[in-house]
C-alpha cells in the first residue's frame, strides 16, 4: 500500500510545485504546497521502512516517530489552515476549541496511558480525523451560506482541497473502527489506497483547474 500512497503524492507534490508561481499571491495556498513536500518525504522515509522491512523482518525505529509526529503536524496544519479561511467569528472559535481538545487529548494520553512515542498511535488519529471532519463540515455550511462564494466555488483551490479531505476523512474514520474489531487487512488496504487517490487526485485537479484571482 505505502508505495501506492507514495506515487500518488508525489504526483501531487509536483504538480502542486509546478503551479508554485500560480498562487504566489495567497500565502496559504504556498504553505500547503510546501506541506505536501513535507508530505511527500514522509512517505519516502515510509517506502525506505518498507523496503528495508521487506528485505531484514526488521523495522526501523524511528518509524513511528516520523508518522506520530507527521500526525501531530498535519492535524494541526489544517486546524490553522481553514482557522486562516473562516469568515465567521463564532466559527473560528470552534475551531479554536477543536484543535485545543486534540492536544489536551495528545497530553493527556502521552501522560497516562503510558504510550511509547516509537508506536504509531492510531488512536490519535482517529480523535484528529473527527475533530478535523467537524472543521471541514463547518466551513462547507459556511460556503453553502455564502451565494457569492458557491457561484465560483469549482475554480477556487479551497474547493479541491476540502473536497478531497472530506471525501478521505468521511470514508477513513468508520474503516478505522471497523478494522480494530474486524479482520479484513486486505480490504482496508484496498480502502485506504482508494481513499488517497481521491483526495490526492482532488487536490490535483485544483492545482489545475483553479483560478488564484479567485479568494474566499
Amino acid at each position: 500500500m505505502i508505495y501506492s500512497v507514495f506515487f500518488i503524492v508525489t504526483i501531487a507534490c509536483i504538480t502542486g510545485l509546478l503551479h508554485y508561481k500560480k498562487f504566489s499571491g495567497n500565502t496559504m495556498y504556498k504553505f500547503f504546497i510546501l506541506f505536501l513536500c513535507l508530505t511527500f518525504l514522509t512517505e519516502l522515509l515510509g517506502s525506505i521502512t518498507s523496503i528495508y522491512y521487506n528485505k531484514t523482518g526488521k523495522i526501523l525505529y524511528y518509524q513511528g516517530y516520523v508518522y506520530n509526529t507527521f500526525a501531530i503536524i498535519a492535524y494541526s496544519f489544517f486546524f490553522w489552515f481553514y482557522y486562516k479561511h473562516y469568515k465567521k467569528r463564532k466559527n473560528k472559535i470552534t475551531i479554536l476549541v477543536l484543535w485545543l481538545v486534540f492536544y489536551l487529548y495528545l497530553l493527556i494520553y502521552f501522560l497516562f496511558f503510558n504510550y511509547r512515542f516509537i508506536l504509531f498511535n492510531t488512536n490519535s488519529v482517529a480523535v484528529g480525523s473527527t475533530l478535523l471532519l467537524i472543521t471541514i463540515i463547518l466551513f462547507l455550511i459556511e460556503i453553502v451560506n455564502n451565494e457569492n462564494v458557491v457561484f465560483n466555488i469549482t475554480n477556487n483551490l479551497i474547493f479541491w482541497i476540502t473536497l478531497g479531505l472530506l471525501l478521505f476523512y468521511v470514508g477513513i474514520i468508520p474503516i478505522m473502527i471497523a478494522h480494530k474489531f474486524l479482520n479484513f487487512n486486505e480490504l482496508y488496504t484496498q480502502i485506504l489506497i482508494l481513499l488517497n487517490v481521491l483526495m490526492y487526485g482532488s487536490f490535483i485537479i485544483g492545482f489545475i483547474k483553479s483560478d488564484p484571482k479567485l479568494k474566499y
